[in-house]
């Protein structure tokens, strides 16, 4: 490496590789644990489509999640490990707390994807390469003069089929995909709509559980049909829980479009907030 620019006076990568060959470690002995327990085909026996109710499906349908990331987790953080202790993943310092930053080369932000409470926060520390790639190649080019607000939900659409498609062409991908775009879409209506009626009214780690609960359970649900891949295996689990987040996340989507501010109650209230600026 050349020790030439941002690359002139990188600080000694020993303890931030060692770190991350630790977090690999760390997932595989997760993954081996779950693995004790969990099993996706489990899901297309009679005891879990017949003997297990709602809720213990939906917690089963999240460990699988949980352990189906741990494979991809262990191979990413290995593959930092490389780029961290050549150096290339240096990325100057923090100014908040002065320490060498290793993320310059990054695929998975591990501390972020186990407390996201939002698909969007979710996505965004996974796969992180292909993530960016998505957003600046897909998303923005679809949005005019590349501006967030008009055409989003179209965009991010398109932006989850191309992603589908890019896995490959079973079904399973295509149910996981689009479902995370409608959960990613429900959730900046739940932000605009739902705020007036929560903000100073529940406590904020309320808010936080709950969003984080909707958002775990929708991912593992989702899953189920990534995992398992073909329509016929994941409509039976599907069936067997009545399709009951497909018709939550609809109604979420139905009720955050019914409670959404009119423009004039926003053109309002951005006139009041202007005006109390001046006051003070």
């Amino acid at each position: 490496m050349s020790r030439e620019g941002d690359f002139k006076d990188v600080p000694s990568t020993l303890k931030p590789g060692l770190l991350r060959f630790l977090h690999a470690w760390l997932c595989v002995a997760t993954g081996a644990i779950l693995s004790d327990y969990v099993d996706e085909k489990f899901m297309l026996t009679e005891e879990f489509l017949a003997g297990y109710g709602i809720a213990q499906k939906l917690f089963y349908q999240y460990l699988v999640v949980k352990l189906t990331m741990q494979t991809y987790l262990v191979g990413w953080c290995l593959m930092e490990c490389g780029t961290i202790a050549a150096g290339l993943s240096y990325n100057g310092i923090d100014e908040e707390t002065g320490k060498a930053k290793h993320d310059r080369v990054q695929s998975c932000v591990i501390w972020k994807l186990e407390t996201s409470f939002r698909v969007k926060d979710f996505l965004a520390n996974w796969n992180i390469s292909a993530h960016m790639w998505l957003k600046h190649y897909i998303f923005m080019r679809m949005l005019p003069n590349q501006k967030r607000g008009s055409g989003q939900a179209a965009a991010a659409l398109t932006t989850f089929v191309v992603s589908a498609i890019w896995h490959g062409f079973y079904p399973g991908f295509f149910v996981f995909f689009i479902g995370a775009g409608l959960m990613d879409y429900q959730a900046k209506l739940a932000g605009q709509a739902l705020s007036p009626y929560v903000e100073g009214k529940a406590p904020g780690w309320l808010i936080y559980l709950i969003s984080w609960a909707w958002c775990y359970i929708g991912c593992g649900y989702f899953a189920t049909a990534f995992v398992l891949l073909s329509f016929e295996n994941f409509h039976k689990v599907y069936a067997s829980m009545y399709y009951c987040y497909h018709l939550a996340l609809l109604a979420a989507i139905a009720l955050s479009l019914a409670l959404m501010p009119s423009k004039k109650d926003k053109t309002v209230k951005t006139q009041d907030s202007g005006n109390k600026t001046k006051a003070d």
